[in-house]
C-alpha cells in the first residue's frame, strides 16, 4: 500500500469513528484561524476570510452527503476560515485612529467612560474626545489618562475638561512581547496620557439606561469603596482587588511582596476565584432549596442551583472587570 493510500485510508477510518463529533473540532479550527490572520505580514482586503468561508461551507454541504475525508476536511477548513474572517472583520470594523505623535500639554475633555481607582490617584477612558491640538478626523476614539493630584469627586459618565500630554500606546518592549499597541487598538484607545492639574467638570448629557459600561463602572467603584471602607489598610485594598478586579488599589509595596513571595496570580481573577464563587452558590443554594420538601420533590433542586451558580458566575466576572483571564474561567465553569 502506497503511502497516499494508506494516509487517505487512515483519515477515513478518523473520520468515521469521530461522526458527529466534528462540532468540537470549532474553537480548535478558529483558533488556529485567528493566528493565522495574525501572521500574515500584510493586512488582507476585508472580504478575503468571509469569501473563504463561504466557499468552505459550500464545499462542505456539497461533501455532506458522500461523508468521508473530503467532508471533514471541508468542516475542518471552514472552521478555520471562520475564525480567519471573524479576525479580520473585528480589526476592519474598529475605528483604528492611533496618536501618530506626542501632542504638546493642551486641552483635553471628553466623557468618563470607565474610572479606575488607584492607591494613589486615578485613571480615566474618555470617549467622545475633543483635543485642542488636535483636529477632529485625527482624534482617537478613546484616550486613557492618568490623573495625578487632588482632584474632584469624579465618576463614570461625568464630562471632564483637563490640561494634560497625549502620546501613542507603547509598542512591544522586546521581540515577541506583549503589544500594548495592539491591545489598545483592539480595545479601542487611541492614545494614552497624564493629565497637569485638577480636572474640571463641565455639563453635559447623563449616561443612558443602556450605557451598562458607564453603570458598570461606578458600580465597581462603589463597591471597592464600600470594602475599602469596612477593612481599612493593606488588607482592605487586597480585598477589593479580589472583587472588582482593582489591583490599582493594592499599594506597590504590597504587590512586590506578593511577586517576591509568589502569590502575585492569586491576584489576577481567574479560575480559583470563579470556581469559588459558583461553588459557594451552588452548594449553598442546593442546600436551602432541599429544606423546602415540596419545591425539592417537584422541581429538579440540582439544575436550580446550577443556574443560580452560573448566574453568580456571570455576575461576578461583570464586577471583576470581565478580563481575558476572567471570561475564559467562566467559559470553563
Amino acid at each position: 500500500m502506497s503511502l497516499r493510500h494508506w494516509f487517505q485510508n487512515e483519515l477515513s477510518t478518523a473520520a468515521a469513528a469521530n461522526k458527529g463529533r466534528w462540532p468540537f473540532a470549532l474553537p480548535v479550527g478558529m483558533g488556529v484561524g485567528i493566528g493565522a490572520y495574525f501572521q500574515m505580514p500584510e493586512e488582507p482586503i476585508w472580504f478575503a476570510g468571509p469569501l473563504v468561508l463561504a466557499g468552505m461551507i459550500l464545499a462542505a454541504v456539497l461533501l455532506r452527503r458522500s461523508g468521508g475525508a473530503a467532508f471533514l476536511i471541508a468542516m475542518v477548513l471552514a472552521f478555520v476560515a471562520l475564525g480567519f474572517a471573524a479576525a479580520s472583520l473585528r480589526t476592519h470594523s474598529l475605528d483604528g485612529r492611533l496618536l501618530a505623535h506626542e501632542t504638546p500639554t493642551t486641552v483635553i475633555e471628553g466623557r468618563i467612560v470607565e474610572f479606575e481607582p488607584y492607591h494613589q490617584g486615578s485613571r480615566v477612558i474618555l470617549d467622545r474626545v475633543r483635543v485642542a491640538a488636535l483636529s477632529q478626523p485625527v482624534t482617537p476614539e478613546r484616550v486613557r489618562v492618568r490623573l495625578r493630584g487632588h482632584q474632584p469627586a469624579l465618576k463614570a459618565g461625568d464630562w471632564v475638561r483637563l490640561r494634560g500630554r497625549l502620546s501613542a500606546p507603547s509598542p512591544p518592549l522586546m521581540p515577541g512581547g506583549f503589544d500594548f499597541q495592539r491591545h489598545a487598538y483592539f480595545t479601542g484607545i487611541g492614545a494614552v496620557g497624564f493629565s497637569m492639574g485638577a480636572a474640571r467638570v463641565l455639563e453635559g448629557p447623563p449616561p443612558g439606561p443602556f450605557d451598562w459600561r458607564v453603570h458598570l463602572s461606578n458600580l465597581r467603584v462603589r463597591l471597592a469603596m464600600r470594602v475599602t471602607d469596612a477593612v481599612p489598610g493593606n488588607a482592605g485594598a487586597v480585598a477589593a482587588a479580589l472583587i472588582t478586579g482593582y489591583r490599582s488599589l493594592i499599594p506597590e509595596a504590597v504587590l512586590n511582596a506578593f511577586r517576591d513571595a509568589g502569590l502575585a496570580h492569586l491576584l489576577a481573577i481567574s479560575g480559583l476565584h470563579i470556581g469559588l464563587a459558583a461553588g459557594i452558590v451552588f452548594f449553598g443554594a442546593r442546600r436551602v432549596l432541599s429544606l423546602y420538601p415540596p419545591f425539592a420533590q417537584r422541581f429538579p433542586v440540582k439544575k436550580a442551583a446550577a443556574l443560580l451558580a452560573l448566574l453568580a458566575a456571570f455576575g461576578y466576572a461583570l464586577m471583576a472587570g470581565a478580563t481575558v483571564p476572567t471570561q475564559r474561567a467562566f467559559l470553563i465553569a
